[in-house]
């Protein structure tokens, strides 16, 4: 069974027995699913930021301030039709090999990322749920 999420003309499908978690702000919206493993994945729109190339580069910027040793990788790919970029990046959490991507798309509404973490022995089966949530997403053009 799938749950689905609507909100600011932005809709998508996650996993029923996942949990989500929401949050609100005057410029933005997250919510945060998470598996019932270590697995998470945040959504975020950001009516404040103007492009997603600049949202990309703050989440980025964020994990390096946080991970002083991390291996990152540009990525670009297509989500919804629509271009996507961001990066997979690699670290360790409390020597843990932990396996990251973020992606942001351009909407109507703002940029939205998609920001999704998982340990690397779970990151393979977690890859192919996010490409899941990815094919369901659908967007309202105005």
């Amino acid at each position: 069974m799938m749950r689905t999420v609507a909100r600011d003309g932005i809709s998508f499908r996650f996993p029923n027995r996942w949990t989500m978690e929401e949050e609100a702000a005057e410029t933005l919206w997250t919510i945060t699913l998470y598996s019932s493993k270590t697995a998470w994945l945040i959504v975020s729109l950001r009516t404040d930021a103007e492009e997603p190339t600049i949202v990309a580069d703050q989440t980025l910027a964020a994990f390096q301030s946080e991970y002083k040793e991390l291996d990152y990788q540009p990525a670009l790919q297509s989500i919804a039709g629509l271009p996507a970029i961001g990066h997979d990046i690699d670290f360790f959490s409390l020597d843990t090999p932990i396996a990251c991507s973020t992606r942001v798309i351009a909407t109507p509404a703002g940029p939205l990322l998609f920001l999704a973490q998982a340990d690397e022995d779970e990151w393979p089966e977690f890859e192919k749920q996010i490409h899941a949530i990815f094919a369901s997403l659908q967007i309202e053009q105005e």
